[in-house]
């Protein structure tokens, strides 16, 4: 309802989100809705800006290559409007990142973890569960499961009970 008071325009993409990311912006709560807005866009080009980084670093890409990724993500129209509507994918990609990294290096613990947590927030990922149990990575879901159950445990009184996530 507080959303349709701002954006009355864009109605039908706007659904009920888990408590989770309630939590995840309780930090901006008692931020005017401008205010908020501005420091949510900021920081969401700056999670995919310092995603893409990370990449190239990582990959050791030329620095040229690197400047056209940057160049090619920022002008994406699907990023665009994820980040002009107040989406998190922005941060999902960051996390996203951080998991392959972490798949790749055998660090199971945090990209169970963080696969978990991007699930529940806004079920990215979901195709990344039977990857894991087709390659057998029993740690990485075993973390996974934790860190999902923590999450929803930690949220549940903060949002009401059981019937938020329903």
């Amino acid at each position: 309802t507080q959303v349709s008071q701002f954006t009355p325009y864009i109605q039908e993409i706007y659904t009920p989100n888990p408590p989770a990311i309630a939590l995840m912006l309780l930090p901006l709560a008692h931020l005017s809705h401008e205010q908020a807005r501005i420091i949510w866009i900021v920081f969401n080009l700056l999670m995919v800006i310092g995603a893409i980084g990370w990449i190239v670093w990582m990959e050791r890409y030329s620095p040229a290559l690197a400047a056209l990724a940057i160049l090619l993500v920022l002008v994406y129209q699907p990023l665009y409007a994820n980040i002009k509507y107040g989406q998190v994918y922005g941060l999902i990609f960051v996390a996203v990142t951080v998991i392959w990294y972490a798949y790749k290096h055998h660090r199971f613990r945090l990209a169970g973890g963080l696969l978990s947590i991007i699930f529940i927030m806004k079920t990215a990922g979901l195709m990344l569960f039977p990857f894991l149990l087709i390659k057998r990575r029993w740690k990485a879901l075993i973390w996974s499961a934790i860190a999902g159950i923590a999450l929803v445990g930690l949220t549940l009184p903060l949002s009401g009970g059981f019937d938020s996530w329903v």
